[in-house]
């Protein structure tokens, strides 16, 4: 069973208990997975001060059916478990909208090759004289933006830096970045996040990943995580990673800034998401694919490089 928590005045009447936090309550539960706690906002605020066996893992705003504003959940787990897992039930809803795309995406690999081929012929000598570069070409044409993000870790040698998937996502970076220092990623340098119902951890699936160094011991990565269409699908591996980076942190869920390591929300205009800020922060993009990274050894870099270079509209 899955269990769903709210708190709010509620009426003894002739038809029941009633009143809107019973109907949040409701809704909350019918969203729980199948073995999982989750509470409100309200429910956390009035219990997270002295309730010290139990911690509080954020999933985010959901739209429940009947309810106007967004509820912000929280799973309640054991204190003592060794790392945050992503929830059975929402694991397995993820897949079944991966798989339903397998038909999309095959239609698209025919456009995938044939604009991968034409980057490559242009990347092996064939730029006339005087070309701007394909890596700065990628953000004043329309050329990333049309082709499908070619798929990686398939057997064989990886086309020539960038390939089509790298090109789009170069073309999303901020425009403060100067995106010609930008390189592939090397596969140690791609976040980590727990299997689904497996204990270890394995590399973010990621159509692209880029680390770009900024100067100062200051780098730059962005990843496009996951290999579907769906960004619903995508994003739950990029917050799955975030939470998972929290948990091996030890970081508390608090107000970032420079030199605080913590688990908080970050909003800027309509852009939002969820970030681990520190010495190497860590974000993610509501309703996007993209996961951020800015790593540094000097205390407060890479935080401050975040909140004045990354908070854009990621799509």
């Amino acid at each position: 069973a899955g269990v769903g928590i709210h708190a709010g005045e509620a009426e003894d009447s002739d038809e029941g208990i009633v009143s809107s936090a019973v109907n949040i309550a409701a809704r909350i539960c019918a969203v729980a997975p199948a073995g999982e706690i989750l509470v409100s906002e309200t429910v956390r605020a009035l219990t997270r001060s002295y309730l010290r066996d139990v911690r509080f893992v954020p999933r985010g705003q959901r739209r429940l059916k009947g309810i106007s504003e967004p509820v912000r959940l929280y799973a309640v787990e054991d204190a003592g478990a060794e790392r945050i897992t992503p929830p059975p039930g929402r694991r397995r809803r993820v897949a079944l909208i991966a798989a339903s795309t397998l038909a999309l995406v095959a239609a698209t690999v025919a456009i995938a090759y044939v604009g991968g081929a034409l980057t490559r012929e242009g990347l092996a000598g064939q730029v006339p004289p005087g070309s701007p570069s394909p890596i700065a070409s990628a953000r004043n044409t329309s050329m990333a933006s049309s082709l499908a993000p070619e798929a990686t870790g398939s057997a064989g040698p990886r086309a020539p830096f960038p390939d089509a998937a790298e090109l789009q996502l170069l073309a999303r970076l901020p425009s403060t970045m100067s995106v010609d220092s930008c390189v592939r990623a090397d596969e140690d340098e791609v976040p980590s996040i727990p299997p689904f119902h497996e204990p270890g951890l394995v590399p973010l699936p990621v159509s692209a990943a880029l680390r770009c160094p900024m100067g100062s011991g200051l780098s730059v990565f962005f990843y496009a995580a996951g290999r579907c269409e769906l960004v619903t699908a995508c994003r739950s591996e990029t917050e799955t990673a975030v939470f998972s980076i929290a948990s091996r942190r030890g970081v508390p869920e608090a107000e970032c800034a420079p030199e605080v390591a913590a688990l908080a929300r970050w909003e800027f205009g309509d852009a939002r998401g969820w970030v681990v800020c520190g010495d190497d922060t860590v974000w993610t993009y509501d309703d996007s694919n993209l996961l951020g990274r800015a790593s540094s050894e000097r205390p407060g870099v890479a935080y401050r490089w975040f909140h004045e270079n990354a908070r854009f509209p990621a799509e």
